[in-house]
Parts: structure tokens; sequence; C-alpha cells
């Protein structure tokens, strides 16, 4: 319930927030200047793909998300 809450405000708050299911982190882009997330790169079915962003919520383990 937690998560199906979490999607209607991120896709329904009118910023263009998008969600992308079953992408798995490969790596984490940070910003060395103002030590920010800006991208992360994801396999979806096979494909890299690097996404931009100013805000990141995961739903994986902290601790996996801290070794990417």
């Amino acid at each position: 319930m937690m998560w199906e809450r979490v999607a209607e405000t991120v896709s329904g708050d009118g910023t263009g927030g998008r969600i992308h299911l079953n992408a798995m982190v490969q790596s984490v882009i940070w910003d060395p200047d103002s030590g920010r997330v800006k991208a992360i790169e994801v396999d979806r079915e096979g494909k890299r793909e690097v996404i931009g962003g100013t805000d990141f919520i995961s739903s994986m383990p902290i601790r996996e998300l801290i070794e990417t």
C-alpha cells in the first residue's frame, strides 16, 4: 500500500514525475560540486539507460543502494 500511495503522489502531483518499474540500478551518478545525485544508470530488460533528475526514490534495500 505504501508504494502505491507514493506512485500516486509522484505521478499525479503535476510536476512531471515518472516511475520506472523493474529498472535495476547499475550506478548512481553524483555531482561532485553539490554532492547531489544527478542521474542513475539502470538496466531495463537488458538495455542500459541513464535517467537524469533532481529527486530520486528507491525501493531497493539501503545497503544495496549504498554499494551501487
